[in-house]
């Protein structure tokens, strides 16, 4: 049976007409059973750009099929039988995660990133919102307000390095109206060097600048989302002084529902170029058997998720939780509804968002 691969270093051609694309090497890990472990999706959704090496050509056939977020529910929830497949084919995956993270380290030609640093949403009500995370366990570690004095960005904090920034909509401006997803940020050790290794590869990110909380921080226009406009990509890094570090160690809620941002879902237009983005350009890497599924440079086993146009401008995001049992109650307390499934939770904030809750 043809296994799946692992992008990492060495030879690698992308697609043609696409930015210069960053030398790797294509892996090939053996899974168990593809055909019973991802069912087949319909053709539109069946993802190309897997790329050829000198020794190895991956065919249509032989590529995995796509298992969103969605249909793994819906096989937690079958017959016993499945759901043993299913079991093994999350044992599958944490074997392929650990086996990207386990490359050594020499072979990565881009500079590694920490994690998720936010996700920035807009929400119809700050209060609303502050309220509802409030109530997860999550607190307003703090907020920038505009020149009236009025609250125009909060941030929730997950932990020490990690955020949700809430952004209130303003119905009067028509790019703050909008509600959902806005963007996402990945933080780096070393934010000059990411952006000087971008543009050494064609990329064309705005220059690092100190941002308002006191980072460091720069932009990159991404592929375009399923609401028609690009991609917008933060990147940060962490600095001594700011509203971020003076605050490490505070505002951490100790009942709070989850622990970690661990992925979160971004709705593409076309899915297909927006995984050769991230895969020849941002150099993340894939896991076998999960193609829409990216691991970022670095060992934080954080991950990126192409979704497809339904999801549209809805954030969807993934958090870790130490005790799942635990976390199911606090929600049953709050009366919010969750599909429940063997290691994840999944209900709406609000403004419909979906936030999961997965077990270690």
């Amino acid at each position: 049976m043809t296994g799946c691969p692992i992008l990492s270093d060495s030879s690698f051609v992308g697609k043609g007409g696409m930015n210069p694309v960053r030398p790797r090497t294509v892996l090939v890990f053996k899974p168990p059973t593809t055909s019973i472990l991802h069912p087949t999706l319909p053709d539109q959704q069946r993802q190309e750009g897997w790329g050829t090496r000198s020794t190895v050509t991956l065919h249509e056939s032989e590529r995995p099929n796509p298992v969103s977020s969605e249909r793994m529910f819906q096989i937690s929830k079958a017959p016993l039988g499945i759901a043993t497949m299913f079991s093994a084919a999350k044992a599958f995956r944490l074997i392929a995660t650990l086996a990207v993270l386990a490359l050594p380290s020499a072979a990565q030609t881009a500079p590694p990133l920490n994690g998720i640093a936010h996700i920035a949403l807009r929400v119809r009500s700050l209060d609303a919102s502050r309220e509802f995370y409030e109530k997860l366990g999550f607190e307003q570690a703090f907020a920038l307000q505009d020149k009236d004095g009025k609250d125009r960005e909060s941030f929730i904090k997950i932990n020490d390095r990690q955020f949700l920034e809430l952004y209130p909509a303003n119905p009067d401006v028509p790019k703050e109206a909008a509600i959902g997803f806005l963007h996402v940020c990945f933080e780096g050790e070393d934010l000059n060097e990411i952006h000087d290794d971008y543009v050494a590869h064609g990329l064309t990110p705005i220059s690092v600048r100190k941002a308002g909380a006191g980072n460091l921080l720069f932009t990159l226009e991404g592929p375009e989302q399923a609401d028609g406009t690009h991609q917008n990509l933060e990147y940060t890094q962490y600095m001594p002084g700011s509203l971020h570090s003076n605050d490490q160690g505070k505002h951490i809620g100790q009942d709070r529902i989850g622990d970690l941002i661990r992925s979160v879902a971004i709705a593409m237009k076309d899915p297909t170029a927006a995984r050769d983005f991230y895969i020849n350009q941002l150099s993340f890497k894939t896991l076998p058997g999960d193609p829409m599924f990216f691991h970022m440079p670095g060992n934080s086993g954080q991950e990126i998720e192409i979704a497809n146009s339904k999801l549209g401008t809805k954030a969807r995001f993934t958090l870790r939780s130490e005790n799942l049992a635990k976390s199911a109650r606090l929600l049953h307390k709050l009366h919010i509804d969750a599909l429940k499934s063997r290691d994840t939770l999944t209900f709406s904030d609000p403004d419909g968002n979906i936030i999961m809750i997965r077990g270690l």
